[in-house]
């Protein structure tokens, strides 16, 4: 759990411009959804972590829908 933490904090710190902290979600999770830049989740529960990403946005893309789909995994682990 420890490194996951450290793994967890370095890379919101890499994405510190962007990130919206997401409550809720596994132990610690955010969504970083920048400028042009596509949208990912990191999710931080126990020792497991898991990141989605959003490879190109369309008109379709649901930032609701990203985060509703990153609960339901979290709630998985």
């Amino acid at each position: 759990t420890a490194s996951a933490r450290k793994i967890y904090a370095a890379i919101k710190k890499e994405n510190e411009s962007n990130v919206q902290t997401l409550e809720g979600v596994g132990d610690e999770a955010y969504m970083s959804a920048g400028q042009g830049a596509p949208p990912f989740i990191l999710v931080r529960k126990g020792d497991k972590m898991f990141r989605l990403k959003v490879n190109k946005t369309t008109a379709k893309t649901s930032l609701a829908e990203f985060d509703r789909v990153a609960r339901q995994l979290a709630a998985g682990l």
